[in-house]
């Protein structure tokens, strides 16, 4: 068995070591790189044994190929060591950055630093990049470019060559080694202690994670707006029975997730909506245009539902005529918004339950089947976070399904070619048109297809819609 500080080690690492696997051209040379990253990972783990108050727990992500396991259980590990680990390490080389494997990893626990940036406001330094070979700063992918490089200095050689070369040559560079592992030493401690991103709930999938290296190709797409409707009661009409401390002077500062998490639930919306690359606006149902019958879509919205608002006359009776015509305005999504665990909802329960179910019970039918935990209730933060994405990836698609449509509805009709029309009987044969003609329409010149001598757009024309989103959510 573990001691308690080797525990508490191993179940919150100070450091992930992550680096390129080296694949060398004979076995003489084949894992020398592996064997020197061990060194110095060895090295770095005692000197913050001997520096920090809780023990040296580390991970050293792509050990010596002898030393890994036959069976799954390194994934598992590295996926463990990912969502709990203090601060991650980067040992930055050419190859690192060409990795898929090292672009997984560093994805994996940037999530966590986004996660932080969504639930508190900021984001954590806890990437400390080590120069293991020199790269250009033209080869670092976009992702790094943001990450300071200068929280700490050895030497000269060290800025020129990289540790690497200091422990090739390591009798003539032995104090600029020693110094750059004692100031990561004390920078990691520093993050691990003060600055660590908050623990993932779940274990990140490994193989799962998009390689954060990647380069995607052509212009990106730009997101549309997105707008966040809160629909929830505020000081100083609030329900009797709700916890007073949960709400302000407005429906955004409901706060829905105290005591564990003291943020408000509209500004935590809008910087994962941000975070996805949607500009976000926040507005309350009562004063949102979204809602209007016959207003045309100008974004796609999330609707987030406190179950005390059906408890409200006024909000329970929007909420009410929304659900009657849901299925006009599917680039709405509803989102319910419940910590069930708080006393002052548990009390209430079967009153909330009741009264909140018959309010939307027409898109509980229409959405629950695809998303059951989004209408009955995202019970805590982790749950909001790991829910939301696909609901506004879906009001975006829906949306764009919309404009497609009205497009299409609202296009000018094609002109049809004009049909032929034959003359009565005249000389001759009784066949021929009047004047001698050989009975051939009026207008003798073929028509042409659709949209080529109309000016107008065919049927096969790419430019006939501007989106072509299939709505492939399985609803009318």
């Amino acid at each position: 068995m573990p001691s308690g500080h080797d525990a508490a080690a191993e179940a919150s690492p100070y450091f992930f070591l992550s680096y390129a696997h080296s694949h060398g051209l004979t076995p003489a040379d084949e894992f020398r790189r592996d064997r020197l990253v061990k060194r110095f990972h060895d090295d770095l783990k005692e000197t913050i044994k001997e520096l920090a108050r809780g023990g040296a727990g580390s991970l050293l992500a792509g050990s010596v190929e002898s030393e890994l396991p036959a069976d799954n259980r390194w994934s598992e590990r590295v996926a463990q060591g990912l969502a709990r680990c203090r601060v991650f390490l980067a040992l930055y080389s050419n190859d690192y950055f060409s990795s898929e494997h090292n672009g997984r990893e560093w994805r994996a626990f940037s999530n966590r630093l986004d996660t932080d940036q969504i639930l508190r406001g900021r984001r954590p330094e806890a990437i400390i990049p080590v120069l293991w070979q020199p790269v250009s700063d033209d080869a670092l992918p976009e992702c790094a470019r943001d990450v300071p490089r200068a929280r700490f200095d050895p030497g000269p050689t060290y800025r020129r060559y990289g540790l690497n070369y200091l422990m090739r040559h390591l009798p003539e560079h032995r104090a600029e080694y020693e110094a750059a592992v004692l100031q990561l030493a004390r920078r990691i401690i520093a993050v691990g202690e003060r600055d660590s991103p908050v623990q993932a709930e779940r274990f990140p999938e490994y193989a799962a994670q998009i390689d954060a290296f990647r380069r995607p190709g052509g212009m990106p797409f730009e997101r549309p707006r997105i707008r966040i409707v809160i629909a929830a009661p505020c000081h100083p009409r609030l329900p009797r029975g709700a916890e007073s401390d949960m709400y302000g002077e407005r429906p955004t500062q409901w706060k829905p997730y105290l005591p564990d998490f003291t943020g408000e639930v509209a500004q935590t919306v809008k910087r994962l909506a941000e975070y996805m690359d949607f500009q976000a606006f926040v507005e309350i149902l009562e004063h949102s245009q979204e809602f209007k019958t016959g207003v045309a879509p100008t974004s796609p919205t999330l609707l987030i539902i406190d179950p005390w608002a059906a408890q409200v006359p006024a909000l329970q009776q929007r909420l009410s005529r929304f659900d009657g015509g849901s299925h006009l305005k599917l680039w709405i999504r509803p989102v319910v918004v419940w910590n069930r665990e708080h006393p002052a909802n548990k009390i209430n329960e079967v009153d909330l339950e009741s009264r909140l179910y018959a309010t939307l019970s027409h898109c509980r039918r229409r959405y629950r089947p695809d998303s059951p935990l989004v209408l009955d209730g995202l019970e805590t933060v982790q749950d909001l976070l790991a829910e939301l994405p696909a609901v506004i990836r879906k009001a975006e698609r829906l949306f764009f399904s919309e404009i497609a449509r009205e497009q299409s509805e609202f296009a000018q009709p094609e002109e049809l070619p004009r049909r032929p029309r034959f003359r009565g009987p005249g000389p001759g044969l009784g066949y021929g048109a009047r004047g001698g003609g050989t009975g051939e329409p009026e207008d003798a010149s073929p028509p042409g297809p659709p949209g080529k001598d109309t000016g107008k757009p065919g049927r096969d024309d790419p430019g006939r819609a501007r989106f072509d989103f299939p709505n492939t959510e399985g609803e009318p």
